[in-house]
């Protein structure tokens, strides 16, 4: 996050306790220094990623919460702490937290100021999974956020019910009441996931319904991949006693937008170069991405990285920083190609060829004849597909 080459560590997480900043001390230790370097957090952060919104090179964090989106339901589920209980938190060590989504905008040395109201991310209800990914392959990162809770526990009316009708009832009677009937009392609302696009002015516009995002679910998980080899990233999202769903990102069908891929080989030990940045120079825009597939909820993303160029034809160049900082350096690669790279084996800027060799002692780099370079070393095979 600040970086120096060395992973720091977010962790999000819900209700009272607070979200934790690890920046690694470059010996195997890490500090907690989240008081130090941001103002305040979610209170319950129960999904976060990181993602460069700005292409500024830093990475920006984004944690999600259960601010509600509308005037109703903001008015119909559990209030807010009043100024007492949250002064009386703030002492016992739990910092400064809110109940609303954050965008931590990194300011450079890993500081933080969170502009997610300005940004107008502040609020998607009861939210789970985020993603931050380059949806529309434009070159700026947008925002996916997964939505819904199965039973609306925090529901003002359901609250009142319980808390008189039921607990009345039991002292009443000497009766305890039945789990399933209070559980059937529940308001069941199902919500729609939410799709931010980045403006690139540090501003995102909710563009969910327009992408088609337009199924109501409990959704928590959520991933992206390539599936269809395509060159734009589609989406897989886990839903709650629902099926799961499969969106086929058409993109690439209906603005023309070009990309460039990166499939990385690493070491025995580390064989998907988990830890690995990759930073691409296009025009006066720096493209940044790093490998880290767990993200969000509970979820893996796919290990191909896909980095959206928008209208631009051509790369001034690429790097590979690798897990241990060693650099690969790469000129004037072809757009709307993928390419596999191989830790510790050179490679060329030139070349005839289009393939990848996993076990030979160079990468070949595809010249602008090649479409798609795919790395087919799942059996140890030299053998290349195009």
């Amino acid at each position: 996050l600040n970086n120096d080459g060395y992973p720091d560590i977010f962790v999000s997480n819900d209700s009272y306790e607070r979200d934790f900043l690890y920046i690694n001390q470059k010996n195997g230790t890490f500090k907690d220094e989240l008081e130090e370097r941001i103002g305040h957090t979610s209170f319950s952060s129960m999904g976060a990623d990181l993602g460069d919104i700005n292409n500024d090179g830093f990475q920006e964090i984004f944690s999600t919460d259960m601010l509600p989106g509308d005037d109703y339901r903001l008015k119909t589920l559990g209030a807010f702490d009043n100024i007492d209980l949250y002064n009386s938190k703030v002492k016992a060590g739990f910092y400064h937290q809110y109940m609303m989504n954050c965008l931590q905008l990194n300011n450079g040395r890993g500081q933080f100021s969170d502009i997610a109201n300005y940004s107008g991310v502040a609020g998607t209800d009861w939210s789970w999974g985020a993603l931050m990914f380059d949806a529309d392959n434009d070159g700026y990162n947008d925002i996916y956020v997964c939505n819904g809770i199965n039973k609306d526990v925090t529901n003002l009316d359901f609250m009142d019910f319980f808390a008189n009708d039921v607990v009345q009832g039991m002292v009443k009677t000497g009766e305890k009441e039945s789990l399933d009937k209070v559980l059937e009392k529940i308001p069941v609302n199902a919500m729609l996931n939410k799709a931010y696009r980045n403006l690139g002015n540090l501003r995102f516009a909710d563009q969910g319904e327009d992408w088609g995002f337009t199924d109501k679910s409990f959704s928590n998980g959520a991933a992206y991949g390539d599936l269809d080899n395509d060159g734009d990233l589609d989406l897989v999202i886990n839903n709650e006693n629902q099926p799961a769903f499969i969106y086929r990102n058409k993109s690439r069908d209906q603005n023309q937008h070009h990309y460039v891929g990166f499939q990385l080989k690493g070491t025995p030990k580390n064989t998907f170069a988990i830890g690995s940045r990759v930073v691409v120079f296009a025009d006066t825009q720096v493209l940044s991405r790093e490998l880290f597939p767990s993200r969000g909820f509970q979820s893996s993303v796919d290990y191909k990285m896909i980095i959206g160029l928008g209208a631009r034809t051509t790369i001034d160049s690429m790097h590979i920083i690798w897990p241990d900082r060693t650099v690969s350096s790469f000129r004037s690669p072809a757009v709307d190609t993928v390419y596999g790279f191989t830790q510790g084996q050179p490679a060329t800027s030139q070349s005839s060829s289009s393939r990848v060799h996993p076990s030979d002692s160079a990468n070949d780099v595809a010249n602008n004849s090649a479409n798609v370079v795919i790395n087919a070393s799942v059996n140890d095979s030299t053998t290349a597909r195009r």
